[in-house]
């Protein structure tokens, strides 16, 4: 025991600790990328091969892509277990033709990808300034952190060099812009030049031609078509510049850079968060004045306080079901022996997680809690029973071994049962069963661990500490409590009125049922973080600074809130993570999200509604801003999601206006909010359709003409040039600030006295700016935000509505997002709790050798499911996956004190000839005390969790709930409706059977 506790607490120290258990999502997101290519062109070209070639992936549930210019998105839904890695190969493989054209890269989503720490880096610098401080003094020495894998930094701007062309210059001279590039790219080089022979030794020769200045710039020859050259600085003007920003970041309302550090996926999310805080003081004694370094999010506070809540709760939970133990037995040192059981058994349990490779999270933590109350009930039985053979009179020895040996079925059967009920998990399979695998094999470890210390480490402990130290009472009937008195003839009044009784219980079980509507349904319960979000999505052609402007406007707003923090961030038009987020959740590439962290005194979701009226005051023109206070926890999605989808190419023309129908349809339920389709939006696009006759008149090809056009905006660089020791790229681009209109555009000239619609036609059209495919039909997403805590009845009523929406032939709508995962995940946990219930009776007749004694224990089933609603009633609690794993674990639970009872009393019947009325008396005195004591042990001990007063404890809180509530109930009802069933299957046995009744014994036991 005591080698036990030293590699329990040696195994502590050594366990990761984690957010949430290490779960691998079965998606293989596929990227393309392909510059300058128009939505069409990315869908036909990459996502449709894509699309194609992974059909023949094993395991393929579905495919959504999302095509926009230069990036393809397919997201490809395995079945969970599916060897992706694999995938990827053969995709890979499979690709070769398309990966010849555009980028490809694959992307995996694992938790371990997420920030364990997020910071910020602010001060009066410059955008380029903070972002070279980010980079040089920040990023680089926190990747040299065992256990950091990547650093990210987000927002800022890069310095450098922009050679705006003199368009007229360029005419005038004959110079194209080829040629300025060529000259400049030529005049910046370092190349090998051959090797000098000395005749000792043979030294390289390089040729340098470096710019090392502006005036190196402006003084390169470009050589003219009249074979002349001519000063760059004379057709150009040349200036180093702030660039354009890909992303930005801001803090309370201040530019900023942010800084996200992505741990090892096998690092210690506490030890790395650590790590980085300790480096980070260093580093801030490094910055400059005026620059300041603050952490907004870090995951490892939120472990932590999880982590010592949990543990605080399980703790208190632990004393007071000791408490129950010494009120009952009134006696220390059984309650010393018995406690013992707890720490052992959750020690045990550490160990056997730690070395499977799972970590301490959430999960683990309430499957350890959960376990509390229920890993001291074999201890409490085993330890009851020798305490009363002792009182009986017997040697120490002898009540040890008859006291154990009496309840060894009974202790194994209802451990048994009790794991038995978490194998259907399996069989649910998705994010739930990934999720609460970890939770339940914390449980199962511990009832085992508990199993064993209850059948050897009690014993022995009752042995050394017991003997001579019982008051013998060999007329006390050894078992009798104080509330003995009370029940016998409430348990007689039972079995002299049994059909009356079920009646009765028949009667508090459908009352109960009818108060399933008052209960909201969820998947999870809101995780208590007080964040709310506001996106901004970019409008098709809108600028990105443009998007900062409303999200400044934004910040204006919530000034009058009570904010603690607040950070926005725009990610960029990049195949970066937060990118691929904001295209696979239906935004622009480079859509702002703004993350607001709000006062404990407020509450979220008011202050959400508030914000949706006052920006469309406030803010013209600000239907791209939606506000969601659904965000902080984790699992599926809480949004309302419908795919409206073309069954054939004849109906694609019919998928805006259903898709339209449905929005409207989403947005007319209250409770509902943001509902928007990603088929609205389109941008409006000039056409230059090429006269080739025209074009060759006049010396010009349709790619030149297309180049003229394209260095108007070039934003690709050139070359690089070293100032003052820091590289900065090149930009060259044509002066365009009088081009603002189709006309304009129209007369630009191409070559002398050829201007542009002399050789093209202009003609505007409207051009979606995504397409958007599922298995490979064209379709369109309809999403919104549910704003009501009741999920399950917004999510019926906006079902209801969409039900009414008549669809053309060949388009389908589905649902997906909250009601999907709802429908899934319950409808799986109905079926775990009935096969559960099967195991459980499979198990029970194996123990009993009969098949009629298990389906009388298993009438203490609906009794449990009466105390668990009215709990969840009472408690406010909504009823979500959570409440069904409590659902599932009183299967096993409730039918350990009916086995405790019914194993005695066939034990009564079969050993000491006892009548069936008399040994349902006899056992029901004597069981009395273990199945209270058990009990109500397992009821106090989850009082803290339930109370959810920890964030850590959310997630548990309202199984917790639903377990006290089916204990308090099944116990008390158990008592006098299970000896009721058994009497009636009694009978039922010697009617069918056409079995004597058996003679009477006399009532008055005999001792052991």
């Amino acid at each position: 025991m005591v080698l036990l506790a030293a590699f329990g607490a040696w195994t502590i120290t050594r366990i990761n600790q984690e957010l949430i258990p290490d779960i691998e999502l079965p998606l293989l997101i596929v990227i393309g990328e392909q510059a300058g290519a128009r939505p069409e062109e990315m869908a036909d070209a990459v996502t449709s091969p894509v699309e194609v070639a992974a059909r023949q992936l094993p395991g393929l549930r579905s495919t959504d892509s999302t095509s926009v210019a230069g990036l393809s998105v397919v997201i490809l839904n395995f079945d969970y277990g599916s060897n992706l890695e694999q995938a990827e190969d053969t995709l890979g493989e499979s690709l070769t033709n398309v990966q010849s054209e555009a980028s490809l890269s694959y992307l995996t989503f694992d938790p371990s990808i997420l920030p364990v720490v997020e910071m910020n880096l602010q001060g009066d610098l410059s955008q380029s300034e903070l972002l070279n401080l980010a980079e040089t003094s920040v990023s680089s020495e926190l990747e040299n952190l065992e256990g950091v894998a990547a650093v990210e930094v987000v927002g800022g701007a890069l310095e450098e060099v922009v050679i705006t062309l003199d368009r007229q210059s360029l005419l005038d001279t004959g110079l194209g812009y080829d040629e300025v590039a060529a000259a400049l790219r030529a005049n910046n080089v370092v190349l090998p030049s051959g090797e000098l022979d000395t005749g000792e030794q043979s030294i390289l020769v390089e040729t340098v031609a470096l710019y090392t200045s502006l005036e190196d710039i402006e003084q390169v020859q470009v050589a003219t078509p009249d074979g002349s050259t001519i000063q760059l600085g004379e057709i150009a003007q040349v200036e180093q510049r702030q660039a354009a920003s890909v992303g930005a970041n801001r803090t309370s309302g201040e530019p900023s850079v942010g800084i996200r550090v992505v741990k090892e996926a096998d690092a210690n999310t506490v030890d790395v968060a650590n790590d980085v805080k300790d480096r980070l003081a260093g580093i801030r004694s490094t910055l400059p004045d005026g620059a300041s370094l603050t952490v907004f999010q870090d995951q490892s506070e939120f472990i932590t306080e999880s982590v010592n809540g949990v543990i605080i709760e399980g703790a208190i939970g632990g004393v007071l079901a000791v408490i129950v133990i010494f009120v009952f037995l009134l006696n220390w040192r059984t309650t010393i022996v018995t406690a013992v059981s707890i720490p052992l058994s959750l020690i045990a349990a550490v160990i056997l997680l730690e070395r499977l490779g799972y970590s301490l999270n959430i999960m683990t933590l309430a499957g350890l809690t959960i376990a509390i109350g229920r890993v001291i009930d074999d201890s409490i039985v085993v330890l009851e029973n020798v305490y009363r053979h002792m009182t009986l009179g017997e040697s120490t020895f002898r009540a040890v071994i008859n006291g154990a040996r009496e309840v060894a079925i009974a202790i194994v059967g209802a451990t048994a049962t009790t794991c038995a009920v978490f194998l259907p998990l399996g069989l649910i399979g998705g994010i739930i069963g990934e999720l609460f695998i970890s939770f339940s094999l914390a449980v199962v470890f511990a009832l085992v661990a508990s199993l064993v210390v209850a059948v050897t480490v009690i014993p022995v402990l009752a042995r050394l500490t017991l003997a001579g130290r019982v008051r013998v009472e060999p007329n006390s009937r050894g078992a009798h409590t104080f509330v003995s008195p009370l029940y016998t003839p409430v348990l007689k009044l039972a079995l002299a009125n049994r059909w009356k009784t079920l009646g009765a219980a028949a009667v508090l079980f459908v009352a109960s049922l009818g108060l399933v509507p008052l209960l909201p349904l969820v998947f999870f319960p809101d995780s208590g973080e007080n964040i709310i979000t506001v996106s901004i999505d970019a409008r098709p052609g809108q600028a990105r600074e443009a998007v900062l402007e409303q999200s400044i406007a934004v910040e204006d707003i919530l000034a009058e809130f009570e904010v603690e923090e607040q950070n926005t961030v725009i990610a960029g038009a990049s195949s970066g993570i937060g990118s691929i987020g904001n295209i696979i959740s239906g935004n622009a590439a480079d859509s702002a999200t703004m993350t607001i962290e709000l006062a404990g005194s407020v509450d979220k979701q008011d202050a959400a509604d508030e914000l949706r009226e006052l920006i469309p005051e406030r803010i013209p023109e600000s239907e791209n801003i939606t506000v969601s206070a659904t965000g902080g926890g984790f699992g599926p999605a809480s949004g309302i999601e419908y795919t409206v989808s073309a069954e054939s190419a004849s109906a694609v023309g019919e998928l805006a206006p259903v898709a339209e129908m449905v929005v409207a349809a989403v947005a007319s339920v209250d409770g509902t909010a943001n509902a928007s389709s990603d088929l609205s939006r389109t941008r409006e696009t000039i056409e230059v359709v090429v006269d080739s006759a025209a074009a060759n008149d006049a010396g010009l090809t349709a790619t030149e003409v297309a180049s003229a056009l394209d260095n108007l905006s070039a934003e690709q660089s050139i070359t690089t040039v070293l100032i003052d020791s820091e590289a900065l790229a090149v930009r060259l681009l044509v002066s365009s600030t009088d081009i603002s209109s189709l006309e304009s555009l129209g007369s630009l000239e191409l070559s002398p006295g050829v201007a542009l619609d002399d050789v093209a036609d202009l003609q505007t059209a409207t051009r979606q700016v995504s397409i958007t495919r599922v298995d490979g039909r064209p379709a369109a997403t309809v999403i919104a935000d549910i704003t009501d805590e009741d999920t399950g009845a917004v999510t019926a009523s906006v079902q209801s509505t969409v039900d009414d929406i008549v669809a053309p032939e060949g388009v389908e709508v589905s649902v997906g997002g909250a009601a999907a995962e709802l429908e899934e995940g319950f409808s799986g946990m109905l079926v775990a709790i009935v096969v559960s219930i099967i195991l459980v009776y499979v198990i029970m007749a194996l123990l009993f050798r009969s098949w009629l004694d298990p389906f009388v224990i298993l009438f203490s089933l609906p009794l449990a499911v009466i105390g668990a609603i009215v709990a969840l009633v009472v408690t406010g609690s909504p009823l979500s996956i959570s409440a069904m794993i409590g659902l599932l674990m009183l299967v096993g639970i409730v039918v350990t004190n009916a086995i405790v009872l019914i194993e005695f009393v066939n034990m009564l019947r079969r050993e000491r000839g006892y009548s069936t009325y008399d040994a349902l008396i006899e056992g029901g005195q004597v069981r009395l005390r273990p199945i209270l004591m058990t009990a109500v042990a397992a009821m106090l001990a989850l009082v803290p969790l339930s109370l959810g007063l920890t964030e850590g404890a959310l997630i548990a809180s309202d199984l917790g709930r639903v377990v006290i509530g089916g204990l308090f109930s099944s116990t008390l009802l158990t008592l006098l409706v299970v000896p009721v069933v058994y009497s009636l299957v009694d009978d039922l046995k010697r009617r069918f059977r056409r079995q004597t009744p058996t003679t009477e014994a006399d009532p008055t036991p005999a001792t052991a």
